[in-house]
């Protein structure tokens, strides 16, 4: 596990770690907080000795804020697991919605009901999840579960959608024809490609200019689809867990689009 940041972005204290995390202690706007990566273990004893070292490590951290992230490997409720033949875990399901009000930390809401699906749609569960101090959720603009940062530049991806439209690869040999750079071959390509990317970045806005309702209405459909898979558990839910897969796929296209219209490469 690893937990990287744009340098500048804040300032690293010192690191911790334990038996399914690593963490640092950082300080940023004169804010001091703990970012944990998250990996439990499934096996419950150790998970339960994973919560108490935690919040041992918070009562001792003062007012420090905490934000903890990645796959706890339980849940909070019924609701949030599906398909297991194996019956719930209510004693261990009870220590986990304990440790979360003992870290003091919030449960993000997420997109859809479940972050974990078996390849054959017949099991699904809600492991993977964001806890975050209620004072950090408006301070880092936290949303579902998406928490908008600069990590620096990105490779250039290119979105399949552009090719369908009927004007863009003439829209693409026009501009690439424009651009007239001086200098050695490497580095005529490297500043066309730069340019083009800009002048992509504007046809993009212009052509897709829908992409915020579509952002907007994927989780409702999402959350739909998931309903359904629920209530149709018994009989053929292969039809709505194909649909859930392919809305999730354009939820996370449409929003990096979004992001990428707004801020260029300075996304994630």
């Amino acid at each position: 596990m690893v937990i990287l940041w744009k340098k500048g972005s804040l300032c690293a204290n010192y690191s911790f770690s334990g038996y399914g995390y690593v963490g640092i202690n950082a300080t940023r706007d004169g804010v001091c907080f703990n970012l944990v990566n998250m990996y439990a273990p499934c096996n419950m004893v150790l998970r339960r000795r994973l919560w108490a070292g935690l919040i041992d490590r918070r009562l001792k951290s003062g007012n420090e804020k905490w934000c903890l992230g990645g796959d706890f490997n339980e849940i909070t409720s019924r609701v949030e697991r599906l398909g297991f033949g194996g019956g719930f875990n209510l004693r261990g399901m009870k220590e986990f919605r304990e440790f979360i009000e003992s870290m003091g930390v919030v449960d993000i809401p997420c997109v859809g009901k479940f972050s974990w699906f078996k390849d054959n749609g017949k099991a699904m569960s809600r492991i993977d999840r964001f806890l975050v101090s209620e004072s950090l959720i408006d301070d880092w603009g936290v949303l579902d579960q998406r928490i908008v940062v600069d990590w620096g530049p990105k490779p250039f991806r290119f979105n399949n959608a552009w090719i369908n439209h009927k004007d863009f690869k003439e829209f693409i040999c026009n501009e690439w024809a424009k651009l007239k750079i001086d200098g050695r071959g490497d580095f005529i390509l490297f500043e066309k490609l730069k340019l083009l990317k800009a002048k992509i970045r504007i046809w993009n806005r212009e052509v897709f200019g829908w992409i915020d309702l579509k952002v907007s209405e994927e989780p409702a459909k999402i959350n739909v689809l998931d309903n359904l898979v629920v209530e149709n558990f018994d009989g053929d839910i292969e039809p709505f867990v194909k649909a859930r897969k392919e809305a999730t796929c354009e939820f996370w296209n449409n929003l990096w689009n979004k992001l990428w219209l707004h801020d260029g490469d300075k996304n994630t």
